[in-house]
């Protein structure tokens, strides 16, 4: 995009920190080029718009030596105060309220205001093995195609033979 070659993109949170100082891509006058819209419903249906989270989380482990240590350590981890330095550092979407509205947070990107609005109509990643096979699959057929190794056809044929593959005919539905 910054080299005027790309003319959209279905991207997420994370694409403007590529471009922010520092990142790999410094674009620094993107705002004059770029515009942001959430991705609409299959059908136009209610709500309008869909967003698709993946996420991260904390654990501890059953076998800790010391749980209740571990616990305060999350629940330090965690806290306001370090959920907006993590959240702002990172360009992760808040998943607390009172991070939401931290302004340090909301000034760290100009996009993440527009991102974190975008939480409340999220699906989440389903929960199966095939998800990632499929995800990954898409990334391999995109970069086919840009880096010129194949043509749009080629790609779309291999990576639906590749679904088939990996969800089964029953489960597969070709593009129409």
């Amino acid at each position: 995009m910054p080299q005027s070659k790309l003319g959209m993109s279905i991207e997420g949170n994370w694409l403007a920190s590529s471009w922010m100082p520092g990142g790999d891509s410094e674009w620094t006058d993107r705002q004059k080029h770029i515009g942001w819209c959430g991705f609409p419903t299959q059908n136009g249906q209610k709500p309008g718009l869909i967003s698709m989270s993946g996420g991260w989380g904390l654990a501890l482990s059953s076998h800790t030596q010391n749980p209740d240590l571990a616990f305060k350590a999350l629940k330090v981890f965690q806290n306001e105060k370090h959920a907006a330095a993590y959240d702002t550092i990172s360009g992760s979407i808040a998943v607390r309220k009172d991070v939401e509205q931290d302004k340090k947070y909301l000034g760290s990107n100009p996009t993440i205001k527009f991102f974190t609005d975008l939480a409340k109509y999220s699906q989440y990643r389903p929960a199966n093995s095939q998800y990632k096979e499929v995800s990954d699959q898409v990334a391999i057929a995109t970069e086919s195609v840009l880096t010129g190794q194949k043509s749009v056809k080629d790609a779309a044929a291999e990576y639906d033979s590749a679904i088939v593959k990996t969800v089964g005919a029953d489960h597969a539905e070709a593009a129409k």
